[in-house]
């Protein structure tokens, strides 16, 4: 009698144990189904973090070219202003030549 109710309190003990481990199993399956979809966020957060690094340099990077090219604009608009005043002053002249080819007064 004495063996029977320490084999049953044993056998208790097991199943209790066997308990325990299943939903310890249940646990870590959630876990690592949880860890899974971290994985995966962390992944996608990567890939768009690689994106967004890369739309900054080349925002970066047009910000510099714009800079070149209104420096290139200034550039070009100065000589036009001096291919302008040139073009008066050889007119201005070839004025002045005609005025004297034709006897009219020198200035």
């Amino acid at each position: 009698q004495d063996q029977f109710k320490t084999t049953e309190e044993t056998l208790k003990g097991f199943e209790s144990r066997k308990r325990q481990l299943e939903r310890a199993e249940q646990r870590l399956a959630r876990a690592e189904a949880l860890a899974l979809g971290i994985r995966a966020t962390v992944e996608t957060l990567t890939a768009q973090k690689t994106v967004v690094d890369h739309a900054m340099e080349s925002a970066g990077a047009l910000g510099f070219q714009m800079k070149q090219a209104e420096a290139l604009i200034g550039a070009l608009r100065r000589e036009r202003d001096l291919a302008c005043d040139l073009k008066a002053a050889v007119a201005s002249l070839s004025a002045e030549d005609d005025e004297e080819n034709q006897g009219g007064p020198a200035k």
